[in-house]
């Protein structure tokens, strides 16, 4: 009895204990985030540029979450998951870690009491895993259909079609990811959302190097228009295909160096099948 009520005891405080440090790292973390960007404000305000850049690039890191939740939900959803995903690891660590050492003090088992604390913490890193996996999927995804966008486009606009008409075609033409996402701003314009902003939002859910590259141009030409789109356009179209040449040429090489390891074990394996039973039968 005795035994049970100072396990109950202790169980109590490490609960108390971890409210407290999860509360006070949420906390603190908002803090921060608020001062960076004061102090970036600040530093932007008297010309210190190297420090307000240092700032800013720590306030990057901390809200890098929420930039890539951005790519795939609306700016409220992100902010309301970014700001749950902050709070998960002590949420999971305030529930489940009285529970793990309470079993602990029930079975004196170290061993399965590391293997459960190293459960919680995959618990904890596994929404960031998934987004990172996510995003990185999304990008591959995009990439791989941008020099066909591009040609499609460019073929329009070089036929006499408006940039904005060829847009909306385009956006229409197929149902890959870069498309639906070029149906989004058509619908976001439709809809009386101005144009630069939904082409700002195609930049946020899919912040890569060549299509901001694509919404610059693209949003240069409706404001100044020109003889020069069409041709930029189809330069940009040669050279996203030939990057998309080279990548697929690296990934088959680097396709190759992964199946050496697994040739090499096959290869090992038929040996001591062969060389094995030739030596039994020797002695």
């Amino acid at each position: 009895m005795r035994r049970t009520i100072i396990i109950m005891t202790l169980v109590l405080a490490a609960s108390l204990a971890l409210c407290t440090a999860g509360t006070w790292a949420v906390s603190r973390a908002v803090t921060e985030a608020e001062d960076l960007r004061q102090r970036a404000e600040r530093a932007m305000q008297l010309g210190n540029v190297d420090g307000a850049m240092a700032d800013l690039c720590a306030l990057r890191e901390h809200w890098e979450r929420r930039g890539k939740l951005l790519e795939l939900m609306t700016p409220l959803e992100a902010e309301r998951v970014a700001a749950s995903a902050q709070n998960a690891g002590c949420t999971y660590l305030l529930l489940l870690l009285p529970l793990l050492l309470l079993l602990l003090a029930v079975t004196g088992d170290v061993f399965l009491f590391f293997v459960e604390l190293l459960l919680l913490a995959g618990l904890c890193l596994y929404f960031d895993y998934w987004l990172d996996n996510t995003v990185k999927r999304r990008h591959r995804e995009i990439l791989s259909q941008y020099p066909a966008m591009l040609t499609e486009m460019s073929l329009m606009v070089n036929v006499g079609i408006t940039a904005s008409e060829a847009f909306e075609r385009v956006a229409v033409s197929s149902d890959g990811l870069l498309f639906r996402e070029m149906r989004r701003v058509s619908s976001s314009v439709q809809n009386g959302m101005p144009v630069d902003e939904a082409l700002d939002t195609l930049s946020l859910r899919a912040p890569l190097r060549e299509m901001k590259k694509f919404v610059s141009l693209y949003k240069q030409n409706l404001v100044k228009g020109g003889p020069d789109f069409p041709r930029t356009l189809n330069e940009m179209a040669e050279n996203a295909w030939t990057d998309r040449k080279n990548s697929a040429r690296t990934q088959g090489e680097l396709a190759e160096q992964k199946l050496l390891m697994p040739t090499l074990f096959m290869f090992v394996g038929i040996l001591l099948m062969i060389i094995v039973p030739a030596f039994r039968n020797l002695f």
